[in-house]
């Protein structure tokens, strides 16, 4: 088994957000701020070789909007998008952590089968943008970008109140 470690700083959020509602419909906001100035290197450390990968990472914001309806007492339907913008450019952009701006969409119901346990489904999107990368040291130019770069979630959960 070899000796291996990694160290990486992660930032610091500030999220506000918004709910205001009606009879059956809600409307939901967010904005938010991530510190991921403070993430510069990437240390890798395997059996006592140190390798330091500079990020120089900048802050990014977000803003998402969505919205929940009510049917039922017990049923519940949400729907909502986000962007996070990007905290690194095409100069300055690793292979290994290649993050670009960010847009989520995603919806959900929920459905309450007993007073203190919900039942949710959910589907999100995720697009990851197309991280191009043409960083250039001492070493060389690495070019490139990922054409695929995205996610799809499925999530099936039960929340129980306690």
């Amino acid at each position: 088994r070899p000796d291996v470690s990694t160290q990486m700083i992660m930032p610091q959020n500030v999220i506000v957000s918004l709910q205001q509602n009606w009879e059956k419909i809600y409307f939901l906001a967010e904005a938010g701020w991530a510190n991921w100035s403070k993430m510069q290197d990437t240390i890798l450390n395997v059996r006592g070789y140190s390798a330091v990968t500079p990020l120089n990472w900048k802050d990014t914001y977000r803003l998402g909007v969505g919205g929940k309806y009510k049917f039922t007492q017990k049923f519940l339907m949400q729907a909502g998008v986000s962007y996070d913008s990007s905290p690194t450019s095409t100069a300055l952009r690793q292979p290994d952590l290649p993050m670009d701006r960010q847009i989520r969409a995603g919806i959900g119901i929920m459905y309450d089968l007993i007073k203190q346990a919900t039942l949710a489904v959910s589907y999100e999107y995720l697009s990851l943008g197309r991280a191009s990368i043409n960083n250039t040291t001492s070493s060389g130019t690495l070019s490139g970008y990922y054409p695929t770069n995205y996610a799809n979630t499925f999530q099936i959960s039960i929340n129980i109140a306690i």
